[in-house]
C-alpha cells in the first residue's frame, strides 16, 4: 500500500514575482489617485510653490447660465501683495437656482489662496 503525504507549503520564486507585482500596481494606483485628486481640488498648481491666503476685494460678478435653472457666479477681484496690485479672475465651484441668493456682491472681501512666487495663480476660498 502506497501512502501519500502532502507536500509542505513552500515559497517559490513565482510567488514571491506575483507579491511584488501587486505592491507595484497599489503604489500606482496610490500615486496616479494622489494626482487626481489635486487636480480636481485645483491644489495641483501649488506642488513645488509656497502658498498664503490674502483677503481681496470684489470689483465685478457674473453669473453664467450652466443649466435647466442653474447657474455658477464668476468675478473679479483686485488684491495688493508687496506693493503690486493684481486683478484676477475666479469662478466659484457651487451652482445655484437663479431665485437663490449670490454667493457674493461687488464690494465683498473674499479669501484667496495665492502663490507667493507668482501671485496670479490663485484660488476662491469659500
Amino acid at each position: 500500500m502506497k501512502i501519500h503525504r502532502k507536500k509542505a507549503f513552500t515559497l517559490n520564486q513565482n510567488s514571491h514575482s506575483d507579491t511584488i507585482s501587486v505592491i507595484q500596481v497599489c503604489l500606482f494606483i496610490g500615486i496616479l489617485g494622489t494626482f487626481i485628486y489635486l487636480f480636481f481640488t485645483d491644489e495641483l498648481k501649488y506642488i513645488r510653490h509656497e502658498s498664503t491666503s490674502i483677503r481681496a476685494k470684489i470689483v465685478s460678478e457674473r453669473r453664467f447660465h450652466v443649466g435647466h435653472r442653474l447657474y455658477v457666479q464668476t468675478g473679479k477681484c483686485d488684491f495688493v501683495y508687496e506693493q503690486k496690485k493684481y486683478i484676477v479672475r475666479f469662478k466659484t465651484k457651487n451652482y445655484r437656482a437663479i431665485g437663490y441668493k449670490k454667493e457674493f456682491e461687488i464690494g465683498d472681501i473674499i479669501t484667496l489662496k495665492i502663490s507667493t512666487k507668482n501671485p496670479s495663480i490663485t484660488k476662491f476660498r469659500h
